[in-house]
């Protein structure tokens, strides 16, 4: 996965790369999946620039999703407003989303999804509730860091980038 520069990037060239990031996810999560005794296809990526309706309702900009009605993992083209200014240009923080989106399709995948909602929807108050929300995102953030951590080496990156990734999943959490 080359850089770029996502906040300036044409459509055309931010598809193309974050296409390649969703394979390179595949390459990455696909065995794992499988010996685990599920099957894992690949989430479509829908990049939009103005609010679209997604299989689970209407996205707005800054933010990055993923759709469990459709299977599609979306993305803001306005997505790198949402990160904090100094960590903006960092190497991977953008393509960490992404793979924190792409956590979720393997959540979804295996069934935790589907457990967590049910475990948040039994949940006897409001504050439980949200705990097992977090802890679904949690858990998305730590496929991501493991993603991350997998391909750290080959794309280069060093420990000031994967401090700087870490910075940037504390500060969108």
């Amino acid at each position: 996965v080359t850089s770029i520069n996502l906040a300036t990037a044409p459509e055309t060239v931010l598809n193309d790369h974050m296409n390649t990031v969703i394979a390179c996810l595949m390459r990455v999560w696909d065995v794992t999946v499988i010996k685990a005794g599920y099957t894992m296809p690949r989430p479509p990526l829908q990049i939009y620039s103005s609010p679209v309706t997604s299989g689970c309702g209407k996205l707005n900009t800054l933010n990055a999703a993923y759709c469990v009605s459709d299977q599609k993992i979306y993305y803001a083209t306005d997505l790198p407003k949402a990160i904090p200014s100094d960590l903006r240009s960092s190497r991977f923080v953008v393509e960490m989303i992404v793979a924190h989106e792409f956590g979720h399709a393997i959540q979804a995948r295996t069934g935790i999804m589907i457990s967590f909602g049910g475990l948040e929807a039994n949940a006897s108050t409001k504050a439980e509730a949200n705990e097992w929300s977090r802890r679904g995102e949690q858990q998305a953030d730590c496929l991501a860091g493991e993603f991350i951590r997998a391909v750290s080496k080959s794309a280069g990156l060093t420990q000031a980038d994967l401090d700087n990734v870490a910075a940037t999943a504390r500060a969108v959490a």
